[in-house]
């Protein structure tokens, strides 16, 4: 941490002591009562004030942003997320960590169900109505209608087309949005929305506020460069619907204080949890690593650490010899993937897509080359997702890869390969124990050009860094000329999903990990393969250009079912598309660990999908441990 840094903290926490030690003094009364004949002196009593409870956390890398508009869209920092998502009000949200429903600015009771109204779906939802920004303003319908008509009419994507689904074509969501009154949001689809798209989509979406964010929608909207005028705009000074209100955002610091109006303070959650907040400030302070964050833990400057990756198991183990220091571990909703670019060849051809997952030992790269620290996975549903996970069919995927020896995967690769009409001058073998590389591949009669493999550097994820230069390896046996490019994680993202010109993907594979959203309704799959979203016709997630009839039919169902029974079966479905057509190679994922002070604060719960940093440390929950 910076000397800054550090100045800053003990600046705060001594301002703290000071206020405290004002109040003590003003606290101490001594009255004296006197008679004619006799004087009698009181007691003296002395009452202290309790100290301000600050909660103070650590972040392993600086916020890129104050404004929630681009956090959303183009951005999708998980250290923004961290201070701008309890900002944030929705109507419904989930409480951790059983994922129940629980109404958040809608009215408590019975989530309303979709009716019928001609060719279209409607869904009326009623409004607290005592419901109030931070700076007193009510929050109605109408902050509703205009997040909505942002997003739609300035062409918001990635988080902002999940949240609220527009209708196209085919493709089921909302046609509007509209305020009845304004304590009444009303939703109008063109087909009947599914659980993907309600409660989740626009119930569980983020609202903004319309008084404090409308002139600046309107300057950018007159702009040459609406949706860059709006994403680049300064948010200082917004209001917020969420436990704490942000205000200050420095470049080493960041300062929130509780919102007196939250709309959710003084009940209990569905986990039984009461909800606050319960803090009389928020630091969040910037660190350089997770490495430097743990030092700061350790001497008590902050009460927790969040970080998007976790810490890794050294760091984990120093912090575990404090004892006023308490190291949880969690399994997380995501995963780490190779991608393949499936508009060209030889990524294009099923059989090499197989050749490459036969060669691929998910055991040995989690146990031994990644030293542990990581879990093989062969379905998309990560195992903590218990909700939605289907350990079976889980087990039957596993089963077509794992425990096979090196000889038998190479052999079966081989023969994958020739069958599809690959080529060999120099045959792939396996003699003395040994692999010996195959050479002067060629593919329908064609050599086949090097095959160059993109991955986050080893300082961005050293898990990803080192499984590309193993799966290097591995195609370099079967014979395929292999480039592998670490590179910067933000650059390797914007080539793969935002390529220029954006007509063309010039990737052949990729090492990249999804972070899962909505773990109470898996919605992703459309995301990432739907034939409409693929990134270089309409620019979205679907960076591999997948197409599968059978696949976007399932996604419309799944779209349109209204029961977790029904929908789980869809979704297993997909699943099982995904696996046998591999656009995706499934790797692994890591389980998170994290630390905090048990000494300074305590959590109704730590044990929880993706840990603490996915419920951005529990600001609604996380009480002083006096």
């Amino acid at each position: 941490m910076s000397s800054r840094s550090k100045s800053y903290v003990r600046l705060a926490l001594v301002a703290v002591l000071a206020l405290t030690a004002c109040d003590r003094g003003a606290a101490e009364v001594t009255t004296t009562t006197s008679a004619p004949t006799t004087t009698t002196t009181l007691p003296t009593t002395t009452t202290t004030a309790p100290e301000p409870f600050v909660y103070r956390v650590g972040l392993s890398e600086p916020p890129t942003t104050n404004n929630f508009w681009a956090y959303y869209d183009p951005q999708s920092s998980l250290v923004d997320q961290y201070i701008l998502d309890p900002t944030k009000p929705t109507l419904y949200t989930y409480d951790y960590p059983d994922l129940n429903l629980a109404a958040d600015v809608a009215q408590p009771g019975d989530v309303p169900e979709p009716t019928q109204d001609g060719d279209e779906w409607v869904v009326e939802v009623p409004l607290r109505e005592d419901a109030r920004w931070s700076d007193g303003v009510p929050m109605t319908a109408d902050d509703v209608v205009f997040t909505f008509e942002t997003a739609r009419e300035l062409g918001l994507q990635r988080g902002w087309l999940s949240a609220y689904p527009l209708a196209g074509g085919d493709s089921l969501g909302l046609v509007s949005v509209e305020a009845q009154d304004a304590n009444t949001v009303v939703f109008r689809f063109n087909g009947e929305p599914g659980l993907p798209f309600w409660p989740n989509g626009p119930g569980t979406a983020p609202i903004m506020p319309r008084h404090f964010w409308e002139p600046i929608v309107d300057e950018a909207s007159s702009s040459n460069d609406p949706l860059t005028a709006l994403v680049t705009a300064d948010a200082s000074g917004e209001p917020s619907g969420g436990p704490f209100v942000i205000t200050r955002f420095g470049s080493v610091a960041v300062e929130a204080e509780p919102n007196p109006n939250y709309q959710r303070r003084g009940e209990t959650s569905s986990s039984g949890a009461e909800i606050g907040p319960f803090f009389d400030a928020v630091t969040f302070s910037i660190y350089d690593s997770p490495q430097e964050a743990a030092v700061a833990l350790d001497e008590g400057e902050i009460d927790v650490i969040l970080a998007p990756g976790g810490l890794d198991n050294r760091v984990a183990a120093f912090l575990d010899t404090n004892t006023d220091i308490e190291v949880v571990t969690n399994d997380t909703n995501g995963f780490r993937y190779l991608g393949f670019n499936l508009r060209t060849a030889p990524m294009s051809s099923p059989a090499f897509r197989e050749a490459v997952a036969l060669m691929i030992d998910r055991e040995l790269l989690a146990s031994s080359v990644l030293g542990g620290q990581a879990v093989p996975m062969y379905a998309t549903v990560p195992r903590s997702n218990t909700r939605w996970f289907d350990p079976d069919a889980a087990a039957t995927f596993a089963d077509r890869y794992s425990g096979l020896t090196q000889e038998t995967r190479l052999s079966r690769a081989v023969d994958v390969l020739s069958q599809a009409g690959f080529t060999w001058e120099q045959n792939p073998a396996y003699v003395d124990n040994a692999v010996v590389a195959g050479s002067g591949v060629t593919f329908e009669g064609e050599p086949v050009p090097p095959v160059r493999i993109l991955a986050p550097g080893s300082q961005a994820d050293p898990l990803r860094a080192t499984t590309a230069l193993w799966i290097e390896e591995w195609l370099s046996q079967l014979g395929f000329e292999t480039e592998v490019t670490l590179t910067d994680f933000t650059g390797l993202v914007n080539r793969v999903f935002t390529p220029t010109p954006a007509s063309t993907l010039d990737v052949d594979l990729f090492v990249l990990g999804w972070r899962l959203p909505a773990p109470a309704v898996p919605v992703y799959h459309e995301s990432f393969w739907a034939t409409r979203n693929d990134t270089l016709a309409t620019g979205g997630n679907n960076a591999t250009g997948f197409s599968n009839s059978e696949f976007d039919a399932l996604v419309d169902e799944y779209n349109a079912t209204r029961t977790e029974e029904d929908a789980r079966d869809i979704l297993w479905q997909m699943e099982r598309i995904i696996f046998d057509e591999r656009p995706y190679i499934i790797l692994f994922d890591a389980p998170i660990s994290e630390a905090y002070r048990k000494d300074t604060v305590r959590y109704p719960f730590t044990e929880t999908i993706s840990g603490l940093q996915y419920v951005n440390g529990l600001p609604a929950l996380v009480q002083p441990n006096r």
